[in-house]
């Protein structure tokens, strides 16, 4: 989405904790970043990410284009058991006036459509074993998984070259 404000709305619409017990039956830990507690690096102090607030998603809609709301597509690959989370997100995001239709797409289909960035919203999961390459497959301007190089920062790349020539 190309407004600020719209992806800034949806931050604070999601409810992690829901979407996080609809994923995993409430199995496991909720994360508070995009590193595990088994990564180096890992803060248990950290902030949580991206606070869940209806009203300031809401407020925040208001001052955008989108005021009366607008529909869009989440994609999902098939049998990744993702469909519960594609749910909730859909549910969520319905609370702050987007109408979001869920598209389950054959897994090679829906990785080729990430890849070239074809896509609004997505449903998807990395579970790394190190915080190299989850970082950087997520954040690196051309990370694996930075689906269609759309976030591109040339300080978070410096970044993480140097974090791993460290020791």
């Amino acid at each position: 989405f190309d407004d600020a404000k719209v992806r800034e709305a949806i931050k604070y619409a999601l409810n992690k904790e829901e979407i996080f017990l609809a994923a995993q039956d409430g199995d496991g830990v909720l994360a508070n970043s995009p590193l595990s507690e088994t990564m180096d690096g890992y803060d248990p102090n950290s902030p949580a990410m991206n606070p869940y607030d209806v009203e300031k998603a809401k407020a925040l809609m208001a001052e955008t284009a989108y005021a009366d709301g607008f529909s869009c597509t989440i994609k999902l690959a098939a049998g990744q058991n993702r469909e519960k989370v594609a749910q909730v997100v859909q549910a969520q995001l319905k609370e702050i006036g987007i109408t979001a239709e869920i598209e389950t797409l054959e897994k090679g289909t829906y990785f080729e459509q990430m890849a070239v960035g074809n896509y609004e919203l997505y449903v998807g999961g990395l579970n790394f074993p190190d915080a190299d390459n989850m970082l950087t497959y997520l954040f690196a301007s051309d990370g694996p998984f930075n689906w269609g190089y759309v976030y591109s920062n040339a300080t978070v790349d410096d970044l993480l070259v140097q974090a791993r020539q460290e020791s």
